[in-house]
């Protein structure tokens, strides 16, 4: 039998959900309770038409001043992730939680404070608040570089999809709650989300444990089971060259600038296409049908697929980019295909009546359309994350994760300011400016073919300098 040294850890059970060890990674699932309630998807772009009457109150959707805010909120936000994902690999990730997670929920409880009706005031007073929020909006590449120490390889797409679920299934609800109540009681909504989200925050810093950095590497594993054995190593010129510059990582990051453009189409173009004449669906009828098609989708993706892709993704790395190509294509085939489905007009009361809404069929097609969004999108980020832990050091996953964080927001954002200028210079036709979104997504794609070229070569690199540290850090201990 093999001697067990005095300072090491027996490992954990891992079977069944025993992977997810919340004894550290509840802070996270805490977290992914509250965030969706203060996520500009559920309560900016829903109630789009709301916020334009509580700032002007004149009847006009001012659409490019909202686009503008959405898309700053977008840019602010992505510095944010870019900042504090480089701190991630030098500090404790578990205070990075907590000042990140607090930081946005008072820039939350701030917005209670903005005044209605008069117009530009107001608005500049909701931008200054909530430009704020996105300051401090960075728990993405903090949360990358925690897992990355704590959920083995071979567990992370399912944790991912686990985490991912929760978070979508309190983005159901939030919706729902938000499309009911947010035109009369804005102000409660603000002050109830961020007083959540600083109560969470305080549990975190006080309650948290941070894990060692590099545990779950396998190279590193039986190394750093020792109590005495610490990971040490920062980046240097010679590893950032090799690892976070590699052809893989680059085609990753480039990748994002195109593609998250078309993710402006869920989230800024398809809640005013649906909400205004002559469909006129209301904030409720969308978070229902969102609701009733969505959560399956969820499901599908991250639960029904998440263990089938570590499977996968275990036997050949390229199996993981060619999943990740595979979702992307499809997801901007189904935004485009969105919009040019003929969908019946509605008056008033029928678009605030869901039963009459579904009674046509059109809106059905609408609806599985959704389900299939909300799959392939799972199916790729549940992959996505995965592959970049695989390629990076342990020193870099914050910096890294943070880097395509970057990228993917501020594309994001840019993407909802290129939509509000396509769709006034394309005199208000959605289907057009989706289109070209489309095209500009399909072309950052491609990116991911390239990347099959070099991946297994790039992760071999990584790997081979953790065995050799491990070496090192065995001769030391």
């Amino acid at each position: 039998m093999e001697k067990i040294d005095k300072d090491q850890k027996p490992e954990p059970n891992e079977k069944g959900l025993g992977f997810l060890k919340i004894h550290e990674t509840w802070p996270l699932f805490l977290m992914a309770g509250v965030i969706p309630f203060q996520a500009p998807g559920t309560w900016f772009t829903l109630n789009i038409l709301v916020l334009s009457g509580i700032f002007w109150n004149d009847g006009i959707f001012h659409n490019q001043e909202l686009a503008l805010c959405y898309g700053l909120m977008f840019i602010i936000g992505a510095c944010s992730k870019l900042t504090y994902g480089i701190l991630a690999d030098r500090y404790s990730r578990k205070v990075l939680l907590a000042i990140t997670h607090g930081g946005s929920a008072l820039g939350f409880f701030l917005c209670t404070f903005v005044p209605s009706g008069l117009g530009p005031l107001s608005f500049i007073f909701f931008l200054v608040f909530i430009l704020f929020r996105e300051l401090f909006t960075a728990e993405t590449p903090v949360m990358i570089s925690y897992i990355d120490d704590i959920i083995t390889e071979d567990k992370r797409s399912q944790f991912f999809g686990l985490r991912d679920m929760l978070q979508y299934l309190v983005t159901v609800v939030a919706t729902i709650i938000c499309a009911a109540v947010f035109k009369m009681f804005w102000q409660q909504y603000f002050l109830g989300a961020g007083l959540a989200g600083m109560i969470v925050a305080s549990l975190v810093i006080t309650k948290g444990k941070e894990p060692k950095r590099g545990a779950q590497r396998n190279e590193l594993h039986s190394i750093l089971r020792m109590n005495s054995a610490i990971y040490k190593y920062k980046l240097n010129k010679e590893t950032l060259r090799t690892t976070m510059f590699s052809p893989s990582n680059l085609y990753a990051l480039i990748e994002g600038l195109f593609t998250q453009i078309v993710s402006s189409v869920p989230l800024f173009l398809a809640y005013p296409y649906l909400e205004s004449a002559p469909h006129n669906l209301t904030p409720l009828t969308i978070s229902l049908i969102v609701v009733f098609f969505g959560v399956p989708g969820l499901i599908v993706g991250s639960l029904g697929l998440a263990k089938i892709s570590d499977n996968y993704g275990k036997k050949d790395i390229k199996n993981r980019v060619k999943i990740i190509f595979s979702s992307l294509v499809v997801f901007c085939g189904i935004s485009l295909a969105t919009f040019l489905v003929p969908i019946e007009e509605l008056d008033v009361i029928e678009g605030n009546n869901i039963i009459s809404v579904l009674s046509h069929g059109s809106y059905w097609i609408l609806g599985f359309l959704y389900f299939a969004v909300q799959v392939f999108i799972c199916l790729y980020f549940i992959n996505q994350r995965p592959l970049l832990q695989k390629l990076n050091l342990p020193e870099a996953q914050g910096a890294v994760a943070s880097a395509n964080s970057f990228l993917e927001i501020l594309s994001g954002g840019i993407g909802v300011i290129i939509a509000g200028f396509l769709l006034s210079a394309f005199n208000q036709s959605y289907q057009l400016t989706v289109l070209v979104l489309a095209l500009i997504g399909l072309g950052g794609t491609t990116l991911w073919l390239f990347c099959l070229r070099h991946v297994e070569r790039d992760v071999t690199t990584v790997s081979d300098i953790l065995k050799e540290r491990a070496k090192i850090m065995e001769g030391k201990n």
